[in-house]
């Protein structure tokens, strides 16, 4: 994922610049700007100048080996602000490169699926400094954001309609941006036309004509990037449903007249919560509550990921409005992934003590004067020499460079 130029979390360019602090979270990622000399200053934010500071994102994936084998435990994978399907996409294949691994498998990505991952999101991929890239492979001078890929070229543009030859498929509601300067045009695929007829997708060699009124306006030979594609992410989102896993979970209820309905989750790994109505339970007159009525109202699961099964159970003849039934399973759902979203007991603040033991000098020992720093490297030693006239400018030299590395 995302690379920061500096040291993540630690950056004050962003607080100097926009009172924004990268330590609280709060970054304005002012290293994706563009940045231009003035009058003998950096300026920064204009259309003018380079991306000076963007980095491309970081991708290990063909180094998995590697690093597991130099003890690795975790890994991260960037996606704070990225949509479930990136998430989704990135950690299965990364899933996939390590379950190859401890099986004694290669494992190498697919051109279709690295095609999948550009599309997703992607500024250029990087080793980092982890594999010793250098600055011209870390570095993305070209552009800061979504990159995505070329389908094709500009032909033509004339009265808010842009002609364009297809590299590759374009299908409706596609997202899409045509390199220009000083600032890239971007379009959605609402309409497309092919042979003078409105179609729903089109493929490599057709030539369409798409909707633009975005500024600027493109040119003849400009290429043309998707950077949303509609059809991946309808066919990502089918897998996501097909592979979503639900946790097993134990429901029991007490339903006794005069008493508060009391309902119990316990869910695979021991956790059990408990949970009860405001309200203790009456008496049916008419139709009192079933087992069938209360399990199916304790059922729902309201997009947990849980799979219930409310143990059977016989009630007396009682009577509580469904909305409390309701309000009491929301409850214990709550509870329950409150206390399964808890995998370590935290101990808090812990007192310690920490002490530094200063080496002796083997040279004679002097005071050294702290406003050193405000004169250049010649200055200073001979700063040194005349406040410190008893020591030789070679003891000098050494108790400042010991001083330095301390």
């Amino acid at each position: 994922g995302a690379l920061c130029v500096s040291y993540s979390g630690q950056c004050l360019m962003s607080e100097a610049i926009k009172n924004r602090s990268g330590n609280r979270g709060t970054c304005a990622q002012m290293c994706r700007l563009r940045f231009h000399a003035s009058n003998g200053q950096v300026r920064c934010g204009s259309d003018r100048g380079e991306y000076a500071l963007a980095m491309k994102d970081l991708n290990l994936i063909d180094h998995l080996p590697e690093l597991i084998e130099a003890g690795v435990s975790s890994l991260k994978i960037e996606g704070r602000m990225k949509r479930k399907e990136y998430v989704y996409l990135v950690t299965k294949t990364f899933r996939e490169a390590i379950d190859a691994y401890y099986a004694g498998k290669p494992y190498q990505v697919s051109p279709a699926r690295a095609k999948e991952l550009e599309l997703l999101f992607h500024r250029g991929f990087t080793k980092g400094h982890a594999f010793h890239d250098d600055q011209s492979h870390r570095m993305t001078s070209f552009r800061p954001n979504h990159m995505g890929v070329e389908i094709g070229r500009v032909v033509s543009f004339r009265n808010g309609r842009v002609t364009v030859a297809l590299s590759d498929d374009l299908h409706q509601h596609d997202g899409l941006r045509i390199l220009n300067d000083p600032i890239d045009t971007g379009l959605t695929a609402v309409r497309i036309e092919k042979n003078g007829k409105l179609v729903n997708m089109a493929t490599a060699g057709d030539t369409v004509i798409l909707d633009c009124h975005s500024k600027p306006f493109p040119k003849p030979g400009q290429p043309l990037l998707k950077t949303s594609d509609t059809a991946l992410l309808e066919e990502l989102d089918r897998r996501i449903e097909a592979n979503t896993r639900t946790v097993p979970v134990i429901v029991r209820y007490e339903a006794t007249v005069g008493k508060p309905l009391t309902v119990t989750a316990t869910d695979p790994r021991g956790i059990t919560v408990t949970s009860a109505s405001s309200a203790p339970l009456d008496a049916a007159r008419k139709a009192p509550l079933s087992h069938e009525r209360i399990a199916e109202a304790l059922s729902k699961t309201a997009g947990e990921p849980y799979e219930i099964t409310v143990e059977h159970n016989t009630p007396e003849a009682v009577f509580l409005p469904v909305s409390m039934l309701n309000e009491v399973r929301r409850s214990l759902l709550e509870q329950l992934s409150q206390q399964r979203a808890v995998l370590h007991k935290r101990l808090g603040h812990q007192s310690y003590e920490f002490q530094l033991k200063s080496n002796e000098l083997t040279f004679p020992k002097v005071l050294i004067d702290d406003t050193c720093h405000l004169y250049s490297k010649n200055e200073r030693t001979k700063e040194f020499v005349e406040k410190l006239p008893v020591v030789s400018e070679t003891d000098c030299a050494k108790i400042y460079t010991s001083r330095m590395i301390a």
